[in-house]
């Protein structure tokens, strides 16, 4: 069966989200998520669904590829 999860997305999500210098609890207050479900998709072999990924990318201000791992994360200054 094929993987249905994107490798290193939570990371890639967690990575983002220290970078805005945001809490889970932030992120998921911009989003409309509790800390928990922020928290979930921070860990390994979980990923949001298609529209929450594009809400995610844009309260994070950067692209579902980066996110994706399609493209790297720029770094914040």
């Amino acid at each position: 069966m094929k993987e249905r999860t994107v490798k290193g997305f939570g990371t890639r999500l967690r990575t983002a989200r220290e970078q805005r210098g945001l809490t889970q609890a932030e992120l998921g207050a911009a989003v409309g998520v509790s800390n928990r479900v922020i928290a979930y998709y921070e860990q390994d072999g979980a990923q949001p669904p298609g529209a929450m990924l594009v809400e995610l990318a844009r309260a994070l201000m950067v692209s579902s590829d980066e996110l994706l791992g399609v493209k790297p994360l720029k770094e914040k200054a």
